[in-house]
């Protein structure tokens, strides 16, 4: 799914969260895709074996999230605060990068524009975006749909 109207964050902070369960592990699976079909990248959330990745122009960042299973649910949250991004696995930290770049591109949930081998094989769910850093330390995750 592409959203042609760009998220216009910056470098404010955020909170990208929901459910994700995998159909396949092989490969990188995107699940999220801030940029371009043809210009730089923002940030591309994927999975590659047992860590999620965040692509930047200038860097990748890999947080271990432990062994990831097919058919299972995980909740997942990226949060940013400063330039401090945090990965949140099923509510525990994972890790954290920092992170100096501006977030205003188009947003690709579930593919990754050109290259359909990245594309995710599995569902999101109950997706929240929010517009400020709705955690800042290991949490239970939701059990029920997110709001707000």
């Amino acid at each position: 799914i592409k959203f042609d109207t760009p998220f216009t964050i910056g470098t404010s902070d955020f909170t990208l969260e929901g459910w994700v369960n995998f159909s396949s592990l092989s490969g990188n699976r995107c699940m999220f895709s801030f940029n371009e079909e043809t210009s730089g990248l923002e940030f591309y959330f994927s999975l590659s074996g047992t860590a999620m990745k965040l692509y930047t122009p200038s860097a990748v960042h890999s947080f271990s999230t432990g062994t990831i299973a097919v058919d299972t649910w995980y909740h997942f949250a990226y949060v940013r605060s400063g330039t401090t991004v945090t990965l949140y696995w099923n509510g525990s930290s994972t890790g954290t990068a920092t992170v100096t770049d501006s977030l205003s591109k188009n947003v690709w949930v579930g593919i990754w524009p050109d290259e359909s081998s990245d594309d995710m094989h599995g569902y999101l769910e109950d997706l929240r975006f929010s517009n400020f850093e709705r955690y800042t330390a290991n949490f239970t995750p939701p059990t029920s749909s997110l709001e707000g």
